[in-house]
C-alpha cells in the first residue's frame, strides 16, 4: 500500500515538473502596448495561474505529507489556494481601489494553503496581515496554523478509542464535536519584524507617510521623490514585508503592480511549513511571544530572485507585469 502511495506521488510530481516547466518556459511573454499599458495574450496569464496553483499545491502537499496526512489530497487543496490567489491578484491588477477584497480573498487563498501545509484542515486558521501586524482567526487547540503536540496526541488517542467503540459512542462523539466548535475560534495577534523594519525604514529616510493611501490600500505606503535602483534607475518602489515605498511621481497602474507585491507576501507564508519547526513552529519561542517570522521565507526568496534573475525573470515580478500590464520601468 506504501509503495503504491509513494509511486502515485511520483507520478504527481514528474507530471506537475513537467507543467510546470512548460508554464515557465514555453515562450516569452507576448505583449502589445496600447497607450503605456501592456495587454499580455491569454496563454501568459495561464502560465501565472498555473504557477500560482502549482506552487501552492506542491507546498501544501510535501509540508502535509511531513505531518503524516495524504500528499495528494492536500495538494488539491493548496492548489486551490492558489486559485484564489491568482484570482485576487488579477482584481487588484484591474482596479487599485478593490484593493481591500483583493487582499481578503488573498487572505482565505493564503490560509487554506498554509493551513494544508501543516497538516491541519483547510480552514483551521485564517490570517491576514494589516500594517505590521499578522491577525490569526484561529481554533481553540490550535495557535498560529499548527497543533500543538500535547492536542496533537490527544486527539490520536481520542481517535482511537472512539475507533474501538465506535458504535457505542458515535452519537456522543459526534454531540462532543458539535458543542466544541461552538466559540471555538478567537482571534490572535503577532508582530511582523518584515514590515516594523520597513517602516523605521521609511521614517529614518525621510520619506512622506500616506494615511489616507495606506487606509485606502490596506497596507503602509510611504512616497519618496527620488528612488533609485543601480540595476535598472529609476523605480516604481521598494518592498518591505508588506509596506511599500513608492515613487511620488507613480502611475495608478504603476501602483496596482505594486500592490499585487503586497499579496505576494502572504502568499509565500506557507514556504515557512518546509522549515524547522524548532523556530518556525507554533511552538516556537516567538510565535509563544506574538512574533511571526512566517514571512522571512518569502522575503529570501524573493532576494535571491533579485540577485540571480534579470528583472522580468523573476517570479514575483513577472507575475505583477503579465497583471498589471506594467513591465518594468525603463531608464
Amino acid at each position: 500500500m506504501k509503495k503504491e502511495v509513494l509511486r502515485n506521488i511520483r507520478k504527481l510530481a514528474c507530471t506537475s515538473m513537467a507543467v510546470a516547466g512548460l508554464s515557465l518556459f514555453s515562450g516569452n511573454l507576448q505583449a502589445q502596448e496600447t497607450q503605456g499599458r501592456y495587454n499580455y495574450s491569454f496563454s501568459d496569464h495561464a502560465k501565472v495561474a498555473a504557477v500560482n496553483m502549482l506552487l501552492n499545491g506542491f507546498v501544501s502537499g510535501i509540508g502535509a505529507a511531513r505531518n503524516h496526512q495524504p500528499f495528494f489530497e492536500n495538494f488539491v487543496k493548496g492548489a486551490f489556494g492558489g486559485a484564489l490567489i491568482t484570482s485576487a491578484n488579477y482584481m487588484v491588477a484591474r482596479n487599485e481601489d478593490l484593493a481591500w477584497p483583493s487582499k481578503f480573498v488573498t487572505s482565505i487563498g493564503s490560509s487554506i494553503a498554509y493551513n494544508t501545509s501543516r497538516g491541519r484542515p483547510m480552514f483551521d486558521t485564517f490570517g491576514m496581515e494589516i500594517g505590521p501586524l499578522y491577525l490569526s482567526l484561529e481554533r481553540r487547540n490550535s495557535r498560529h496554523g499548527q497543533v500543538t503536540e500535547e492536542s496533537s496526541s490527544i486527539v490520536s488517542q481520542s481517535r482511537g478509542e472512539t475507533s474501538s467503540r465506535r458504535g457505542q459512542s458515535r452519537g456522543e462523539t459526534s454531540s462532543r464535536r458539535g458543542q466544541s466548535r461552538e466559540g471555538n475560534y478567537g482571534l490572535n495577534w503577532y508582530l511582523i519584524p518584515g514590515s516594523l523594519a520597513g517602516i523605521a525604514g521609511g521614517i529614518i529616510r525621510g520619506s512622506h507617510f500616506s494615511l489616507e493611501n495606506s487606509l485606502r490600500y490596506g497596507t503602509p505606503i510611504f512616497y519618496d521623490h527620488n528612488l533609485q535602483d543601480d540595476a535598472k534607475g529609476y523605480r516604481y518602489g521598494f518592498l518591505g514585508s508588506n509596506v511599500l515605498l513608492l515613487n511620488e511621481n507613480i502611475t495608478n497602474g504603476e501602483t496596482r503592480h505594486e500592490l499585487i507585491h503586497i499579496n505576494q507576501v502572504a502568499t509565500y507564508r506557507s514556504l515557512s511549513s518546509l522549515l524547522p519547526k524548532r523556530y518556525f513552529g507554533t511552538d516556537s519561542f516567538l510565535s509563544k511571544n506574538h512574533i511571526d517570522i512566517s514571512t522571512i521565507p518569502g522575503d529570501i526568496l524573493n532576494n535571491l530572485q533579485r540577485l540571480l534573475l534579470p528583472y522580468e525573470n523573476r517570479l514575483s515580478e513577472w507575475e505583477a507585469m503579465v497583471f498589471s500590464g506594467y513591465p518594468p520601468p525603463k531608464k
